[in-house]
């Protein structure tokens, strides 16, 4: 199998942390987001009140002080009064606050404390505030002041937005009829989007978290920050300050294909991210009951950009059409239904016009009769409309599988299949391997609030928000405070509750009464979840005189163990563990820090620090030393909270994105999703995981090894040992991986600085190549690498059974060491061979020619030449060759030449049982082909980049490797079953 070289982010040289290594199941280090993107900061509130914190009269929070502002003293201290955080992104910060020169309510958004050097952060901000501040219209938030911090950053101020999001409006939704009212609101957001089209602008980052809705029904387009000029209309907006943020900005989920291409911006992105939602907030059973929708939809998001409408006013337009009854223009109207809307025009003329009624039924009969006429064609745009929605779709199931969302991607990949047998949608089954599905255990009625919080054991529930909080069990409620609060969990027995102004109320967990309040505790943390809250003696941290020191910053996460030990990190990324009260807490650097933020922090059993950030990492450390044991990045955004397992083994994820997430800490991979409304909380019990999120449901977690192997760098390589129960992999981060496939957990092998080429077995032990030098080494039994003499700079290598090692040369020729202490010969020198695989005893190469071969001993038997060949492999009578678009097979029925257009195939492989072959390509895909048939029964997703490498597992199963940081377990079973048998899997699971 070829091996293209590992990806540009696989350096030599680095250095390789020596905590890393041994069998933590984690990376060692994570590169960071794919899109590396400015996503914008408006996180919003958790509790779900969008920026609407403002104290009412008569809340308890009015009467305390509101905090004072983190910008400073002077004429800005002067003017405003700074309140609750209600968002923090890589770029800024923004707060509520008072303005007390025009005695109103606003937001304040400001360059973050760690990115005020960066003088690229205050353009954008500039840039940001610039854009939306020219942007007049009711639909967009309004910029009302801007300035500079006596620190020299940068701030404006804006309305104040009170409202929640479309993300929980359509959650909150309780039937087709509830989502398809939120259409108006939907429809207000692009007349808002056509008024910035009409000025030249394109907002870029469309999403329904960015969509907020009001109490009366108003809505807002908030979160330009990515927003630039479409190409024709540079020249009106040349006097920008900053610069446009480049490459492929947006939300994954949400762009358009182009635009993941970093196309320029175009009116048509945010038409198919208006498209996209439209389709999301309908969901199947809205589309199909109102087919004129499902019209607009599938022409907003038309994979190209010719085909879908201009800009966001020309959408709107079709969308207030069918709200007022007129013709959509997107929808291809068949001859009954013009006949109906004539009849229901023209009812009152044809009561009227009673003499001249049989000359309108003849009219209409004539009318009839031609438009029958182009009925089929009528009935095949319709079909072709329902072939666009399927492919939104299969789309949206593919995006899922890649987030690890897998109750959305097989819901999505099995509605696809109940029209139409397809490849990709079947690939979305294999994906996550011979992991079991979460199992629904219990479900019951629980209270509705804005935040609640699980204890341990899950027993029963703190419910809070603008009015109240109260505790329930089994359904019912045991007390009431009557007291507005933001958060809250338990410490030392007391229920522990937070106000919006950071104020602090304890509270006897058994009966409700008050023991304690204070005015202020850890700043900001109030907003986010119970892991925040930290307190020694009864007291808030930020209050002793104990408080860590060498914290730059603000705290951002923390919590304390039992026998008084506590994990900080503040926001610099700086982990302080020990016990204050004794001695100086130690002094950690983690790479939580920047975009990564932290969010919350929570230790396990076994004595380890978690922690979560803003943008989904999740970053283990040894409670005791710091030492780092492993980073992971995850698709759930900010992730607020986290709850360990009893016996160690998962840690329950709520994140900011998508469901609830299982992470394995044995393997440091996300195991399962489970599906979970807004706001929520989550917490282990015996039985498994709950969740509450006005239900309250037990899932049986999972069980097994992830399907997704994680990475810290690009892999180049993989071998499945020869028993199926491990894959190696390698790539660019000096070491070998060891993966056991049975429990996930990996096992590193150092190799120094080098660069690891490719791993395969040998005998007991293993054998390496490195990439930027030559180097060629076993690994014995005893865990040491032992070079080889004369070691090649090679491009593929093979161990066999009678110790000799094989390697093609990328300088020429073959090489072979008889035994791994002699020194090698050279064959065929004058032959540049590009691939090489092992058929039994026997080798499959292939040249630069095209021309494959057997190798047996230092004997080549020319098989077949297939010029512009790249892989090739043999098992028994089969023979199969990649070129960049097909794969050509050779077996016991004769040739075939199986076609993959455009998909720029990198290597091929086939099954053991001679059943299938398999090539990946630069796209991210696998194609999976039936031998005998030549039948394409698969395409699996999930990969993000290139796969350079696959191999099956004697049990049938295929092993990835990809660019993107990870291996992947495919199921191939999966592209077998009935479809009324994954029918049933699916409704039963996640019903």
């Amino acid at each position: 199998m070829r091996r293209p070289p590992p990806p540009p982010n696989a350096a030599a040289g680095a250095p390789v942390d020596p905590s890393a290594a041994g069998s933590s199941g984690w990376p060692a280090e994570a590169s960071g987001d794919a899109l590396g993107d400015e996503r914008g900061d408006d996180l919003g509130d958790p509790s779900g009140s969008g920026w609407s914190d403002a104290p009412r009269p008569g809340d308890p929070r009015a009467a305390r002080p509101v905090r004072p502002g983190p910008s400073g003293d002077g004429a800005f201290a002067a003017r405003y009064q700074v309140g609750a955080l209600l968002g923090r992104g890589g770029m800024g910060v923004v707060h509520a606050a008072r303005d007390h020169s025009l005695g109103r309510d606003v937001a304040i958004k400001e360059v973050a404390a760690e990115a005020a050097a960066d003088p690229g952060a205050q353009g954008r901000l500039a840039r940001e505030a610039a854009i939306t501040a020219r942007l007049d219209h009711p639909g967009i938030v309004a910029v009302h002041d801007t300035g500079r911090l006596p620190d020299g950053r940068l701030y404006y101020t804006m309305r104040l937005v009170r409202g929640r999001t479309l993300t929980r409006r359509v959650a909150d939704a309780a039937d087709p009829a509830a989502r398809r009212a939120l259409l108006r609101s939907l429809l207000a957001a692009a007349e808002a989007v056509a008024a910035a089209h009409a000025a030249g602008v394109v907002h870029r980052d469309l999403k329904p978290d960015n969509i907020l809705i009001g109490p009366h029904g108003e809505t807002q387009v908030v979160d330009w920050g990515l927003a630039a000029p479409a190409s024709d209309a540079a020249d009106r907006w040349a006097d920008l300050p900053g610069e446009a943020a480049t490459g492929p900005v947006g939300t994954p989920r949400w762009m358009a294909p182009e635009q993941a291409q970093a196309a320029a911006p175009d009116p048509r992105h945010d038409v198919f991210a208006l498209g996209r939602m439209v389709a999301w907030a309908l969901g199947e059973e809205g589309l199909a009951a109102a087919p004129e929708l499902a019209a607009i939809a599938a022409r907003a998001t038309a994979p190209q950009p010719r085909d879908r409408y201009p800009n966001a006013g020309a959408f709107a337009e079709d969308l207030l059409a069918w709200f007022e009854g007129r013709r959509v223009g997107a929808h291809p109207y068949t001859g009954r239904e013009l006949l109906l809307r004539t009849a229901r025009a023209w009812r009152a003329p044809l009561l009227v016009a009673g003499v001249g009624l049989l000359s309108v039924v003849f009219a209409v009969a004539a009318g009839w009769y031609s438009t029958n006429r182009s009925l089929d064609r009528a009935l095949a745009a319709e079909a072709q409309a329902a072939d666009t929605l399927a492919a939104l779709q299969r789309d949206d199931a593919v995006e899922a599988t890649r987030a690890g969302a897998r109750q959305a991607a097989e819901t999505l990949a099995l509605s696809v299949l109940r029209r139409r047998e397809d490849p990709l949608a079947r690939g979305v089954f294999a994906a996550f391997g011979r992991v079991d599905r979460p199992r629904l255990l219990s479900e019951q009625a629980g209270p509705s609030c804005a935040w609640s919080w699980l204890p341990p054991g899950a027993a029963w529930v703190l419910c809070g928000g603008d009015d109240e909080v109260s505790r329930w069990e089994r359904g019912q409620r045991r007390w009431t405070v009557p007291l507005s609060t933001r958060g809250g969990a338990m410490n030392d027995g007391e229920v522990v509750v937070f106000d919006a102004a950071g104020g602090v109320w304890a509270l006897d967990a058994e009966t409700g009464a008050q023991r304690g309040a204070w005015s202020r505790a850890t700043g900001d943390w109030a907003l986010v979840g119970g892991q925040r809250r930290i307190f020694v003696g009864g007291q808030p941290l930020d209050q002793l005189e104990a408080a860590p020191s060498g914290c730059k910053g603000r705290l951002q996460a923390g919590a304390r163990r039992a026998d008084g030990r506590l994990a900080v990190i503040c926001d610099d990324g700086v982990l302080l563990l020990g016990d204050p009260t004794v001695a100086p807490p130690l002094r950690v650097q983690t790479a939580v820090h920047g975009d990564h933020v932290a969010t919350s922090l929570v230790w396990t059993p076994g004595g380890a620090v978690l922690v979560g950030s803003l943008r989904g990492r999740l970053s283990s450390s040894s409670g005791e030393t710091g030492a780092v044991l492993g980073v992971g990045n995850t698709d759930l955004g900010a992730i607020f909270d986290m709850d360990v397992s009893f016996d160690g083994r998962l840690v329950a994820l709520n994140g900011a994105e998508g469901g609830v997430g299982l992470w394995s800490l044995q393997a440091g991979a996300l195991l399962a999703e489970l599906p979970a409304g807004r706001p929520r909380s989550v917490a282990f019990s015996a039985d498994g995981l709950s969740i509450h999120d006005g239900s309250l449901r037990s899932w049986r977690t999972p069980s097994g090894a992830p399907s997704v192997l994680q990475a810290g760098a690009g892999l180049a390589d993989l071998s499945v040992s020869s028993d199926g129960q491990r894959v190696l992999t390698a790539g660019g981060e000096g070491w070998v991986g060891r993966t056991d496939l049975r429990t996930g957990v990996v096992e590193r092998l150092p190799m120094g600085d080098r660069v690891v080429k490719m791993v395969v077995e040998a005998g007991d032990g293993l054998l390496a190549t490195g990439m930027a030098e030559p180097f060629l080494a076993l690994l014995g039994a005893d865990g040491r690498w032992s070079p080889l003499p004369g070691a090649r700079p090679l491009r593929r290598v093979a161990a066999l059974s009678d110790s000799s090692i094989v390697g093609i040369d990328m300088d020429g020729g073959i090489f072979r060491w008889l035994r791994p202490s002699l020194a090698p010969e050279r064959l065929f020198e004058d032959r540049l061979f590009v691939d090489m695989e092992r058929d039994g005893e026997a080798l499959i190469v292939l040249d630069s020619l095209g021309e494959v071969a057997r190798l047996d001993g230092g004997r080549l038997t020319t098989l077949l030449r297939r010029p512009g060949a790249r892989a090739a492999a043999a098992r028994g009578p089969w023979l199969v060759v990649a070129d960049r678009e097909a794969v050509w097979l050779r077996g016991p029925s004769g040739e075939r030449l199986l076609k993959a257009p455009g998909a720029s195939l990198l290597d091929v492989a086939i099954s053991p049982d001679r059943r299938r072959v398999a090539a990946p390509s630069v796209d991210g895909l696998i194609r999976v082909w039936e031998l005998e048939s030549g039948v394409l029964v698969g395409v699996l997703p999930g990969h993000r980049e290139r796969v350079v490498a696959v191999e099956f597992a004697p049990n049938g199963d295929l092993v990835s490797a990809s660019w993107d940081h990870s291996a992947r377990v495919w199921d191939l079973s999966r592209l077998d079953q009935p479809l009324d048998a994954l029918i049933d899997e699916v409704e039963t699971a996640w019903r």
